[in-house]
């Protein structure tokens, strides 16, 4: 099990309101992913708002996941008035979705080996899979 919190610290007592949201993605690896990148972000009143991020089942780091497993990232909100914790999760969840959706155009299409696309492309190798695509850690085309 992972965990991270935002703010990286214990939350204060005076946090009565909690919400625990349960994020379904589609593989371990996408739901620590998820949970790495939304712990970055501090709230904006982190005095009146705590967050908990915990993937149930985290891979552990260098050993193989099942790439077909569902996982599950669970978020829990501790806020100081129902306000926030209606902002909070409001937040959470446009900030998830868009995470989602950028690893999911983001993911590289699964074509066979990496042999078999060079083929295809006239020997150039996987990384011209794609017409006009961008190479890996470019920042955009020119022109």
């Amino acid at each position: 099990m992972s965990t991270l919190c935002s703010p990286p610290r214990p939350a204060s007592p005076g946090l009565i309101h909690s919400l625990t949201l349960s994020l379904p993605l589609p593989t371990p690896v996408h739901a620590e992913r998820l949970q790495r990148i939304l712990a970055v972000d501090l709230p904006q009143r982190s005095r009146d708002v705590h967050l908990t991020y915990t993937v149930p089942s985290a891979p552990v780091t260098g050993a193989p996941a099942a790439p077909a497993a569902p996982a599950e990232l669970l978020v829990h909100l501790r806020t100081r008035s129902l306000r926030h914790l209606r902002l909070a999760a409001g937040t959470l969840c446009e900030d998830a979705r868009l995470i989602i959706d950028t690893m999911a155009s983001c993911e590289p299409e699964v074509q066979g080996t990496q042999g078999d696309a060079g083929a295809a492309n006239g020997g150039q190798g996987a990384a011209a899979d794609k017409d006009g695509e961008v190479e890996l850690g470019s920042i955009g085309r020119a022109g």
